[in-house]
């Protein structure tokens, strides 16, 4: 099959750990050699086979059949390893050269050659790769192909795959744009749906079918938060969304029951009373030290409030009943990034200062203990990965537009209209920014779901709360403290290293 794949012009990729596949070696095939590790696969092309063996791929056979193989029962020339065979290929030539001129190699090892040509011969015509077998089949029959969505939605249906592995499959086995896997992902839940309907599997193993963002996003009402009154309207229509704190902390964290593997999440997540909490860095951040948010939304149901940092630094009545009433619902928040969102809350008095927040689930950790061998460099990625669904957060770091600065005295009307288009450029960019806040906030609710049954079913949601939250707290507290640095000493290095 390598063959053939070369000969028909592909990058050819061959994963195996029998070195005799090292003799199929050249500038277009290539090796996936595992070491002790299974995710420690060395890719051996011609020049690691030279500079590992001293020997070119094509000669491998022959050091092979010198060396023998203890794995494979076969015995080679005794005292004869690797640097011995390598040394008399690159002296003769090869296998039949060496054996030609076996009589003029001299000492113990050149007597065990000459008594081993019988087996050596053997080895050679044992290790070779045959590379013209007829397997009755060409490299186009081997294509994927186009994927029968259809067919493929029943199937999943009938063997209860859950939401995030049906799209994850489809989205590896489906070749074109993004408009054809969107369309085979539709055409696949019809079909997984009306084949339930028909007397098929009734079951999934996710919670919800994944809804279009942009269609959730019309059923938000926004509340902007800007006034105490403002606050109490929004919480006066929240608190009956949302559940009340339980005993979710980790309070047991001292105790003999050290991880709670009774501990469960998805009650709350599948019965939408969870509230998802998301604050924005401020990236334009001129404080040496730690991080700060510049606008934060919470959301309970369909209702999102929205508030910037500096309404809350204004008006600290705000902040304390924004506080109250998160405090009140804590085991039913859901974030993304719970060490990150320590600093940013606490930065913003939404939460105390002892390090003492303990929410319902972290995205974050959910994806590291899920699925912990995908790296979630950031929310976009992991929205791509687990729910297929494409957001754009610059928006998220943007600053809002600055006027240039005006020395002129005299107010003019050329003033007004430039104060006027400068505050409507900052509304735009409030708008952006409150749209692409809206927009994961609901990512982040999507995103629960998907891991809330696992989480539970896979007796994970203590691990977290009882392990994977605390070290974040104490990592927390780490990164605020920092370093103690003994500035007199530092001074003394420098002025010794200067004189």
């Amino acid at each position: 099959l390598a063959t053939m794949g070369a000969d028909a012009g592909y990058k050819t990729l061959v994963l195996s750990g029998d070195r005799d596949a090292f003799q199929l070696i050249n500038n277009t095939i290539n090796v996936l050699y595992p070491g002790r590790h299974f995710k420690d696969l060395k890719q051996m092309d011609p020049n690691a086979i030279v500079e590992k063996y001293n020997v070119t791929p094509s000669q491998y056979s022959d050091l092979a059949a010198l060396r023998g193989e203890t794995s494979d029962n076969i015995p080679g020339v005794p005292g004869v390893g690797d640097g011995y065979a390598a040394k008399w290929i690159n002296q003769f030539g090869s296998l039949e050269g060496i054996i030609e001129n076996a009589s003029k190699i001299t000492g113990k090892k050149g007597e065990s050659l000459r008594e081993s040509i019988d087996q050596i011969r053997l080895n050679k015509k044992v290790n070779t790769l045959v590379k013209d077998l007829d397997l009755g089949v060409s490299v186009s029959d081997l294509d994927f192909g186009n994927v029968n969505a259809a067919s493929v939605g029943e199937l999943f249906e009938n063997l209860e795959f859950g939401t995030r592995t049906r799209r994850k499959i489809l989205k590896e086995f489906t070749r074109g744009t993004k408009e054809l896997l969107d369309e085979n992902i539709k055409t696949m839940i019809s079909a997984g749906s009306a084949h339930a309907e028909n007397g098929g599997s009734t079951e999934s193993n996710d919670s919800d079918d994944i809804e279009d963002v942009k269609t959730l996003l019309d059923k938000i009402n926004v509340h902007n938060i800007n006034s105490e009154s403002d606050a109490d309207n929004w919480i006066s229509i929240a608190k009956s969304c949302v559940a009340d704190s339980c005993d979710f902390s980790d309070s047991y964290i001292n105790s003999a029951n050290l991880i709670r593997n009774d501990l469960e999440c998805e009650k709350t997540i599948k019965e939408n009373k969870e509230l998802v909490v998301f604050a924005v860095e401020e990236k334009n951040n001129t404080s040496q030290f730690g991080i700060f948010a510049k606008a934060l939304i919470i959301l309970a149901g369909n209702d999102a409030a929205i508030v910037y940092a500096n309404v809350l630094k204004s008006n600290s009545a705000i902040a304390y009943k924004l506080r109250d009433f998160i405090k009140k619902h804590e085991s039913s928040v859901v974030l993304h990034d719970y060490k990150k969102h320590i600093a940013l809350l606490t930065s913003l008095k939404i939460v105390e200062d002892n390090y003492s927040f303990s929410p319902l689930v972290d995205t974050r950790l959910a994806s590291y203990l899920v699925d912990p061998d995908f790296k979630n460099e950031n929310l976009c990625d992991m929205a791509e990965h687990v729910l297929n669904i494409h957001i754009d957060s610059s928006r998220l770091n943007a600053e809002p537009t600055q006027g240039k600065l005006d020395f002129d005295i005299d107010s003019s009307q050329d003033s007004k209209e430039q104060d006027s288009k400068e505050q409507d450029s900052q509304s735009q960019d409030n708008k952006e920014l409150e749209k692409s806040m809206l927009e994961t906030a609901l990512v982040i609710r999507l995103l629960s779901k998907q891991y809330a049954k696992e989480l539970d079913e896979r007796k994970q949601t203590g691990l977290m709360v009882d392990v994977e939250m605390p070290v974040s707290r104490v990592l927390r507290k780490m990164e605020d403290t920092g370093a103690a640095v003994d500035m007199l000493r530092l001074t003394s290095m420098r002025d010794n290293f200067a004189s």
